[in-house]
Order: C-alpha cells, then sequence, then structure tokens
C-alpha cells in the first residue's frame, strides 16, 4: 500500500489531502493523470546515524 499526496482534487477530497492506503498500480494512476504524488512511509525508512532528531 501507498501514501499519495494530492495536488488536485480527486474524488471530493481537495488539494494537499494526503490518501492513505492506496494500491501501487492506482497511486502510479494518480500520479500519471497528475493528480497527486507518491509518498514514501518515513517511519519505513531505515534512519542512519548521522541524523539528528528536530527538537
Amino acid at each position: 500500500m501507498t501514501n499519495v499526496l494530492l495536488s488536485k482534487a480527486y474524488k471530493g477530497k481537495e488539494a494537499g489531502t494526503l490518501l492513505t492506503g492506496v494500491s501501487a498500480k492506482d497511486a502510479r494512476a494518480i500520479k500519471a493523470l497528475g493528480l497527486g504524488s507518491e509518498v514514501k512511509d518515513e517511519a519505513s525508512k531505515p534512519k542512519s546515524k548521522s541524523e539528528k532528531p528536530v527538537a
């Protein structure tokens, strides 16, 4: 499942809305139509030791 950040209104959702749990196929279609972009899940990324927490 993929998260998608909408850049334009889509299916009653306003621009700037984050759609969560979208299938990869649907996310690619939304991106191809120019309605939004895929957002990588930060929790699944391994953190490096050089990253400092933001206060």
